[in-house]
């Protein structure tokens, strides 16, 4: 064995010392990217905790008194996931503004009757408690017209849905594949119905029964549609039926409602008109056509 020379000592040496700084570098490199990491999740989190802000905060405390109730909460958890939200943040922020929401309206008429006008006990008794009860009602009133809203949308779309599920069946895919289908084309054109069907999509991954996905998305959007798709695929999954012919027949009795729907508020259209052509219009049409005669007799009984 040859003893190595100095140049080569030198050498050995020179790459030992460049991995060792090299590694060095990247063991400090990596605790400099997690301390970073570390301080903008410390940073987001704080920032969350800032947006989530009083009504938030008001909301989890009164969802933990038994004043409230559990089955208040669920009630509005329900509306809320009806309405399209269904995070919890949503429902603290609800049950928040219906805190202050009665709160406010039970010091309406107090201040009303301290800074504007006296009020007497038996009119401002009421008024607050109509006031109370105003308050924490109205932001359940807006909920209920949002999800009412968004059951008629998903209620107008969700027969191209049945179509699709339809042309994928008969291609060949499995109802799986279908709702994954459904998921990507209609994202653009009804990203609410494509946000339902993807629940649907990752309960039917997970649940034992996929018909029980359906269920939960009846539950959900509670629409005659959905709950009729329901129950189709649970006749087509229990007794064998043909699913695309049963869900064609789904499609065309759905569509058929529409158009009824449809016809039903085309006939209440002249009703409809006739108070705004009473109030607003006949008195235009009496002004041009009696108007000059009118001026033409005051002008001849004032001569």
């Amino acid at each position: 064995m040859t003893a190595l020379a100095p140049f080569q000592i030198a050498v050995i040496a020179a790459a030992i010392f460049v991995l060792s700084a090299a590694g060095l570098i990247l063991l400090e490199t990596e605790r400099r990217r997690r301390l970073l990491t570390r301080a903008i999740s410390a940073k987001n989190a704080e920032g969350i905790q800032r947006s989530q802000g009083f009504l938030h905060r008001v909301g989890a405390s009164v969802s933990r008194m038994a004043m409230v109730g559990q089955k208040e909460v669920e009630q509005t958890e329900k509306a809320l996931i009806a309405a399209g939200y269904r995070t919890k943040a949503a429902l603290y922020q609800l049950l928040g503004l219906r805190t202050v929401g009665m709160f406010v309206g039970l010091a309406g008429p107090l201040a009303w009757s301290q800074l504007a006008q006296p009020l007497a006990p038996l009119v401002l008794l009421p008024a607050c408690i109509g006031g109370a009860l105003l308050g924490w009602r109205l932001p359940m009133i807006v909920v209920g017209s949002l999800a009412n809203r968004r059951r008629k949308t998903l209620d107008a779309d969700l027969p191209n849905a049945i179509d699709l599920l339809i042309i994928c069946g008969e291609a060949g895919l499995s109802i799986e594949a279908g709702v994954d289908r459904i998921v990507r084309e209609m994202g653009r054109s009804c990203p609410e119905l494509a946000g339902e069907f993807a629940i649907v999509s990752a309960e039917m991954r997970i649940l034992s029964d996929r018909t029980q996905a359906f269920v939960n998305l009846t539950n959900r959007i509670q629409t005659e549609g959905a709950r009729s798709l329901s129950s189709t695929l649970s006749q087509a999954s229990r007794y064998g039926t043909p699913l695309g012919k049963a869900l064609r027949v789904l499609s065309k009795e759905m569509r058929a409602v529409q158009q009824m729907r449809m016809e039903e508020r085309a006939a209440r259209l002249p009703v409809l008109i006739t108070i705004p052509m009473i109030c607003f219009i006949l008195p235009c049409v009496f002004i041009v056509v009696g108007g000059p005669a009118f001026l033409e007799v005051a002008r001849t009984f004032s001569n």
